[in-house]
């Protein structure tokens, strides 16, 4: 059920490569082939996913999860509601603020517009497994919880509000947390429903699943395309820094995740500017 939220890939190469041969004078050719150029390093990504994966060590969420799976599946789905909704909109934003020139970007962020609802229909198909009702869900409107309202916000800023890498920088950091509690959760999730298949109708728990198993997934294409976009906009470096936006998304996640805070403490502090 969430996050789950990423969750949550890319970069460049030389496709044809011609070397022209001079007709007046030989040419020395080199002694090994070239080579196509590497895919560049964005160390901030590699960073907040080992900083993921530590969190959900000491999460209290994903101990819920674990311990009472359809009373925490259905908070998590409730919580993160409001946050769901708005994605699309700030995909589309920061889509819309593209160079046209930047081909990986769009390739990506196409893959997650969601413009014909089709993701948030998945989500509320988990929330009714879950035992919510899709019309409480869309017609009731209810204050977030704090850690969400903050990620929201946070998002808000960087892909309404701010420029293009900002917006991508919040999109892929939101994403990557997701495909982490996904990977993590599923398990638990999927074994009280194989325990509880009787109660349910045929097809049910597969629809209602496939929100989460869709996020769990690995995806070579997806990443190869962020990894590119992220090289275009000038991420790929090898500092210990992170960017401003990145930091806030984590703390935010870490907040809805209920991490220790010594382990908050260790990724935030350790990643200033």
């Amino acid at each position: 059920m969430i996050e789950a939220t990423g969750r949550g890939s890319e970069r460049t190469s030389i496709d044809n490569l011609e070397i022209a041969m001079e007709t007046v004078k030989p040419v020395e050719m080199p002694a090994s082939p070239q080579k196509p150029a590497k895919i560049g390093r964005v160390r901030w990504v590699g960073e907040m996913n080992q900083a993921l994966s530590e969190g959900l060590a000491t999460s209290q969420l994903l101990a819920a999860v674990e311990s009472d799976q359809l009373a925490a599946g259905r908070k998590i789905c409730l919580d993160l509601w409001p946050f769901i909704r708005h994605l699309p909109d700030q995909i589309k934003a920061v889509k819309d603020k593209l160079p046209d020139q930047l081909e990986p970007a769009k390739l990506f962020l196409n893959s997650l517009a969601d413009e014909e609802r089709h993701y948030q229909e998945l989500y509320i198909k988990q929330c009714e497994l879950a035992g919510l009702s899709r019309d409480a869900l869309l017609t009731t409107e209810v204050a977030p919880a704090q850690p969400i309202a903050v990620l929201t916000r946070t998002m808000d800023r960087a892909c309404l509000e701010g420029d293009v890498v900002t917006g991508v920088q919040a999109i892929v950091a939101a994403e990557l947390a997701a495909t982490q509690f996904a990977r993590a959760a599923k398990s638990a999730f999927e074994q009280y429903f194989d325990l509880h298949a009787g109660e349910y109708d045929d097809g049910r728990i597969d629809e209602g699943l496939s929100w989460l198993r869709l996020h769990a997934k690995p995806n070579t294409r997806h990443a190869l395309w962020m990894n590119r976009m992220l090289v275009a906009l000038n991420q790929e470096n090898d500092s210990s820094i992170w960017p401003e936006t990145v930091k806030e998304i984590l703390k935010s996640i870490f907040s809805l995740w209920r991490v220790d805070p010594s382990t908050v403490e260790k990724w935030l502090s350790s990643r200033g500017t």
